[in-house]
């Protein structure tokens, strides 16, 4: 296996491992499924946010993005509103409870990369930062 075939397995066995002990197998695990969780991320991010640009982050058809977003509304994290801007566009914004259950989130992935990463030194992590950083520029720079 060359040097390629190596960082690709290794970089899908490393994602497998961290969607498992953030999402499924934990005390701290998080109450939402991967997407859901990036769907809530995205939303704070941009404050308020349209369905159209939602479904672009996903890379979804728009009523996927819809039904998304149905269970997101029905459990209170997030809510819809007519655009000020444009009233046949939706917007999507963070309720207050979106907003304390994605910080509870945050706190516990936090927990649980601090276990999966406690084989590393703190040299190791910030070579990994340093590389997985790099990869983010060059691959926002299309």
């Amino acid at each position: 296996m060359d040097i390629d075939e190596k960082l690709i397995s290794a970089f899908f066995s490393t994602g497998k491992i961290l969607k498992e002990k953030m999402f499924f197998s934990s005390d701290n695990a998080i109450p939402f499924s991967f997407t859901q969780f990036e769907t809530l991320k995205f939303i704070k991010n941009r404050k308020e946010t349209t369905m159209k640009e939602l479904s672009g982050f996903l890379q979804v058809k728009p009523p996927s993005a819809t039904t998304l977003t149905d269970s997101l509304v029905k459990n209170g994290y997030i809510c819809r509103n007519v655009s000020t801007k444009d009233r046949r566009s939706v917007e999507l914004s963070l309720t207050k409870k979106g907003h304390s259950t994605l910080d509870d989130c945050y706190a516990k992935a936090k927990i649980e990369l601090k276990k999966i990463f406690s084989s590393l030194n703190n040299t190791d992590k910030k070579e990994m930062a340093t590389i997985l950083q790099k990869i983010l520029k060059k691959s926002n720079e299309k």
